[in-house]
């Protein structure tokens, strides 16, 4: 059985028919092993609940060619994640093909990224959930924030705006193929349920991101080694700290460091059902 399956595999090989490419998976960065998605129901205790840190953040836009561009020239687009450890490795920014976002100003109370600061600012998220930040963006409340909107785009409208990157790390585009990197793009998975219906994108950690960032020509680039610990290459630049530390541990550092470059709007404890290795019982990752 295993000859017949390896013949038919060097056959469609020969025929050019074979490829190799990146599949996100369950991985357990304790025994440095991928799990298949029958592991992740191998028992009631795979899944339990975990309390998370999660972030949002400020993407400014960035004006290019086109009318659009150059009128949110400064916006800042804004995403919510629960796995900050990724945003190192942030590609791009996926929004609803037709959710409706919304430009809101800073409001007097002045923003959560700078109290003393009021009245400065503009800032993009889907219309639905303006309420949800208003306190961030402040305003006493949710319907101070909607009455502020100064303009509403489709996500179709904002496709292909480009943005300030968190980091340079991966800014060489030739050494790193990065030239589609750095802006919104369009995927139907995006919702406004929760968050701020912008989705920060990491292809090399999260299924949909790979797939979306793919599709728009932006490669999948791995930060972390086998044990899910940061490259030695982050032991340079405003990241120093984080190399050599396990993914869980980097949050905070990470999370320090948006702070004290003005890009963090919000911070807060999240608990989800979250999966654990069947095999050590540690958290999971997902890995290209």
């Amino acid at each position: 059985y295993m000859e017949s399956v390896i013949w038919a595999f060097k056959t469609l090989h020969e025929k050019g028919l074979t490829y190799s490419g990146f599949r996100v998976l369950p991985y357990c960065w304790k025994d440095e092993t991928p799990l298949s998605n029958h592991e992740l129901r191998m028992d009631d205790d795979v899944y339990k609940m975990r309390q998370d840190q999660t972030v949002t953040v400020t993407f400014p836009i960035i004006a290019g060619d086109n009318v659009l561009s150059a009128e949110l020239d400064g916006v800042n687009a804004i995403a919510w994640t629960t796995t900050p450890w990724t945003l190192p490795t942030n590609m791009a920014l996926a929004v609803g093909p037709e959710v409706r976002y919304a430009v809101v100003p800073a409001g007097p109370n002045g923003t959560l990224l700078d109290q003393e600061t009021a009245g400065e600012g503009r800032f993009l998220l889907a219309e639905d959930l303006v309420g949800s930040y208003a306190k961030d963006l402040g305003y006493d409340d949710a319907d101070a924030a909607r009455a502020a909107v100064t303009s509403v785009h489709t996500g179709k409208e904002l496709e292909g705006l480009r943005y300030t990157p968190l980091w340079d790390y991966y800014a060489d585009a030739e050494k790193w193929g990065t030239a589609n990197a750095w802006r919104i793009v369009v995927a139907d998975y995006v919702t406004t349920t929760d968050g701020t219906g912008i989705v920060h994108q990491a292809p090399a950690y999260g299924e949909d991101d790979q797939k979306v960032c793919e599709a728009n020509g932006i490669p999948v680039i791995l930060s972390v080694d086998e044990g899910g610990k940061f490259l030695p290459m982050f032991g340079e630049g405003p990241l120093s700290e984080i190399a050599g530390l396990q993914v869980f541990d980097a949050n905070k550092a990470i999370t320090r460091e948006l702070k004290s470059e003005g890009r963090l709007l919000r911070e807060a404890s999240y608990e989800h059902s979250y999966p654990h290795c069947w095999r050590c019982r540690n958290p999971l990752i997902y890995k290209a």
